[in-house]
């Protein structure tokens, strides 16, 4: 998956964030013996626990995806996000921002640029 992602935060506290996030993207799945491939977008709420740079991660919501199979039959359907992970971000909310995630669509990375 590759995917252009906006997030705004909601709530702000010392040790706690809460983060709507929404983009548009790539979105491959392979549930066996099928494959899928198309675009995505994405609405989540993420929550950020921590304090500092270091975060645990908890990013909840659902995409809805334009999805082709190989056999040339498009559908459209909703998966759940449900993610568990680290996020590295600065306390000023500008510079690097790197996640690393488990979940239901399988294990992720991510790099981004806050501003």
């Amino acid at each position: 998956m590759a995917s252009v992602n906006f997030e705004r935060t909601i709530i702000y506290t010392n040790h706690y964030r809460l983060n709507l996030n929404s983009g548009f993207g790539g979105w491959y799945f392979v549930p066996i013996p099928r494959e899928y491939i198309g675009l995505s977008v994405p609405l989540s709420f993420n929550n950020l626990i921590g304090s500092g740079s270091n975060f645990f991660e908890a990013d909840l919501g659902l995409r809805y995806t334009f999805l082709s199979e190989r056999s040339n039959k498009d559908r459209f359907q909703y998966f759940p996000i449900l993610n568990l992970g680290y996020r590295f971000q600065r306390p000023n909310g500008k510079g690097l921002l790197f996640r690393s995630f488990i979940g239901y669509s399988g294990l992720g990375i991510g790099v981004g640029k806050l501003f």
